[in-house]
């Protein structure tokens, strides 16, 4: 695949929408469940939001599309929330 067109992604998030791009491909080139995770995890993403991400990559083949897309939050990430609890007054902590 020749390189695509990054002329209408910010600069500072050209890397990022490059190598999102290398790994739809490659995830592409053999997809499958397993992949599928394998793939979302080198770009720190949930399983869902990556097979979001091939289709839209799929369907448009337009890079500034895959910019919008964001990493998950690290909290979420490791199953915890990065919010405050909300205090509860049984709640001995």
């Amino acid at each position: 695949m020749p390189s695509p067109d990054l002329s209408m992604v910010e600069p500072d998030r050209r890397p990022e929408v490059a190598r999102r791009i290398q790994v739809v491909e490659s995830f592409l080139k053999a997809p499958g469940r397993r992949a599928a995770e394998a793939h979302a995890a080198q770009l720190g993403l949930g399983v869902t939001q990556f097979y979001q991400l091939v289709r839209v990559w799929s369907e448009k083949k337009q890079p500034q599309e895959m910019a919008k897309a964001q990493r998950r939050r690290q909290g979420y990430a490791s199953g915890h929330s990065t919010r405050p609890r909300p205090s509860d007054p049984a709640d001995p902590r």
